[in-house]
């Protein structure tokens, strides 16, 4: 199923919402330990699947520095690199982790993050593929069974499942 802009965006805000949900002392680590190792993840192009060479060709034409890399192509100098536009938020019940501001493209954070998250059919019949950074941070933080047990609770709660 083909998903427009806007879907995404809700997609992308929806995993930030589950991201938020600590409230225990240890929140606000877990949730920076999330950004960090997805700013790693950046920095280091460990990024799959990799960019096609024509992307990189036309990264190359533009001057930037990082042209193989996704979501890297100006490195960390520029703030308006998608490395430094993910912030860590306090919230009413935890902390949260997402992109804000403009990137240097001109699009706001969230939407190249959405896009790249989940992945986004061009125009030109081409396809950006899903790189799940955040999916993979939060994996690599450990805190993929917390999110479950959270999500299990809720539908007990709800007296959905016994």
């Amino acid at each position: 199923m083909k998903k427009t802009l806007p879907q995404l965006t809700r997609n992308i805000n929806t995993y930030g919402k589950t991201i938020k949900l600590y409230a225990d002392s240890s929140a606000k680590k877990r949730v920076e330990g999330v950004k960090g190792f997805a700013q790693s993840f950046i920095a280091s192009g460990g990024l799959t699947p990799k960019l096609k060479r024509a992307t990189i060709d036309a990264k190359l034409r533009k001057g930037l520095l990082f042209p193989d890399h996704p979501l890297y192509g100006l490195g960390s100098k520029n703030a308006r690199s998608m490395i430094n536009g993910l912030k860590v938020r306090k919230l009413k019940n935890g902390w949260r982790v997402q992109p804000e501001g403009i990137h240097h493209s001109g699009l706001r954070m969230v939407t190249i993050f959405a896009i790249h998250e989940f992945g986004a059919s061009l125009k030109n019949g081409g396809r950006i593929p899903a790189r799940k950074l955040m999916r993979k941070s939060v994996a690599e933080q450990g805190l993929v069974d917390l999110l479950e047990n959270q999500k299990q609770e809720k539908k007990i709660a709800k007296g959905l499942v016994k």
